[in-house]
C-alpha cells in the first residue's frame, strides 16, 4: 500500500475516531484513549500503566496510530477476499478492521461472498444491512460507498 493510501486511511481514522488525550468510555463502554485505542487490547501493557493516569500526547497518539495501522494492515491482508480488491476498496476494509477488528470483519460472510463474486453493490448493501451499518451509519455508509463505487472522492472532509 502506497503512502497516499496510508495517509488517506489515517485521515479517515482521525475523522471518525476523533482525538482524546485522556481515557474515556466509548459508546460500548470500552475504555479508550487517543484515536479510539481500546485499552483492553494494549500495545504494551506496561506503557498503559504510565499513560492512563497522565494522558496521551498527540505525538504518542500519532506514533501509536502508525503502529496500530501496521497491525491492522496485516490483519486485513488475512481476509481471503482482501487481495481481490483494488487499493481504493481495500481502504474501506482496512477502516473496518481498525474499527471492529479482524474477527468482526470476518463475520461479514455475505459481504465477503459478494466481494468474491465481484458484486460490489451487494457487498455495500451487506455493510449497511448490519449492526455496524445501523450503529455507525456515517462511517459504514462511507465504507459501503467506497466498496460499491471504488472511489474516494465522495468522502466528506470535516
Amino acid at each position: 500500500m502506497g503512502k497516499d493510501k496510508l495517509a488517506i486511511i489515517k485521515e479517515r481514522i482521525r475523522l471518525h475516531e476523533g482525538w482524546r488525550s485522556k481515557p474515556y468510555r466509548d459508546i460500548k463502554g470500552i475504555l479508550t484513549i487517543g484515536y479510539g485505542f481500546n485499552v483492553a487490547r494494549p500495545l504494551d501493557r506496561e506503557e498503559w500503566g504510565i499513560i492512563l493516569p497522565n494522558g496521551l500526547t498527540k505525538e504518542q497518539g500519532e506514533e501509536w496510530l502508525s503502529t496500530v495501522l501496521r497491525r491492522v494492515l496485516l490483519d486485513a491482508m488475512q481476509i481471503p477476499e482482501f487481495t481481490q480488491l483494488d487499493a481504493t476498496r481495500q481502504v474501506a476494509l482496512i477502516d473496518m478492521v481498525y474499527h471492529m477488528g479482524y474477527k468482526g470483519v470476518m463475520k461479514f460472510k455475505k459481504m465477503r461472498a459478494a466481494i468474491a463474486e465481484g458484486d460490489f453493490k451487494e457487498a455495500a448493501r451487506q455493510i449497511m444491512d448490519s449492526q455496524y451499518g445501523r450503529g455507525f451509519a456515517r462511517r459504514a455508509s462511507e465504507n459501503a460507498r467506497i466498496v460499491e463505487e471504488g472511489k474516494l472522492d465522495h468522502i466528506e472532509r470535516r
